[in-house]
């Protein structure tokens, strides 16, 4: 639906700087600052960039996942160790003895189905644990990279920036996605 409004957008703003002079109203006296306004848009600077590489090739990017990463494999070693004392215990039930008192075998079982549940549990909160860090780096990283555009926007006087993806064709001289790229990752250093 964002895609759909945006496209809309891009082409009425295009008609209307190419519409035909004689569609316009001619200005009155008390329209010249609207005329200069008119004027100024006529002329706007448009950048386009690539979010996506940004956040694939950027350095910076690449650390924080790779500090995401190290995390993921932290948790993944205490579900291992955890899975480990299940299936070692799983072991011990299957060794018993059928001499062994059916109290012990009721316990055993017990502590197997807690063991099991604490595994299940620990799995659940990993997953929503490093799917909410994620999720934070994420809108972080995104937020960082918005607040260099919007300076590189206003140094180089861009009124317009578009998102590459919901952009079907223009011109290779528009990309600012490199210039982009190498500011965020020299902010980050």
């Amino acid at each position: 639906m964002k895609k759909m409004i945006v496209v809309v957008a891009l082409f009425l703003m295009m008609a209307l700087l190419v519409a035909p002079a004689g569609f316009a109203a001619p200005p009155k006296a008390s329209q010249k600052g609207s005329q200069k306004a008119s004027s100024a848009t006529g002329s706007v600077k448009i950048g386009i960039v690539d979010m996506q590489k940004i956040l694939r090739d950027s350095k910076a990017a690449a650390a924080a996942r790779n500090n995401l990463l190290k995390d993921v494999e932290k948790k993944k070693e205490q579900i291992i160790a955890k899975t480990q004392a299940v299936q070692a215990l799983e072991q011990e039930i299957a060794k018993q003895p059928p001499t062994t008192p059916t109290e012990e075998q009721r316990q055993k079982a017990d502590r197997l189905k807690h063991e099991v549940r604490e595994l299940n549990n620990l799995r659940q909160d990993v997953e929503e644990e490093i799917k909410s860090k994620d999720r934070e780096m994420g809108q972080k990283i995104f937020g960082e990279i918005m607040l260099v555009i919007r300076n590189y926007a206003q140094q180089e006087r861009l009124g317009l920036i578009l998102e590459r993806s919901t952009i079907l064709t223009a011109e290779e001289g528009l990309d600012i996605t490199g210039k982009i790229l190498k500011l965020y990752d020299s902010q980050k250093k």
